[in-house]
């Protein structure tokens, strides 16, 4: 069930990019999506805090570079590869089902 709802979220998500990318470049676009992405991430994880009293840890000191190198990658080549392999094709599901 999850896998599904994903599924349709993650296509959603890829008619927007393309939508949006022919109106602002990959790096606007990259910009906006994470840094909104962020907000609601700070969000959630405050309600999760706040209201399930979850426990959130800060990451571990010896994580720390591990998060850091991936996220690097996702931002530097990842998504910027991806947004414009979506762009650039006749069928941006052509990307998806690559992928």
């Amino acid at each position: 069930m999850y896998a599904l709802i994903a599924a349709i979220l993650i296509a959603v998500r890829s008619l927007f990019t393309v939508k949006f990318t022919k109106k602002y470049s990959v790096t606007e676009h990259l910009l906006h999506y994470y840094v909104i992405c962020g907000i609601f991430i700070f969000a959630y994880a405050g309600y999760k805090k706040i209201y399930l009293k979850e426990k959130i840890n800060i990451v571990d000191s010896e994580d720390l570079w591990k998060y850091a190198l991936v996220a690097a990658i996702s931002v530097i080549i990842l998504e910027p590869c991806y947004i414009l392999s979506m762009k650039n094709c006749k069928n941006p599901a052509q990307t998806s089902a690559i992928i």
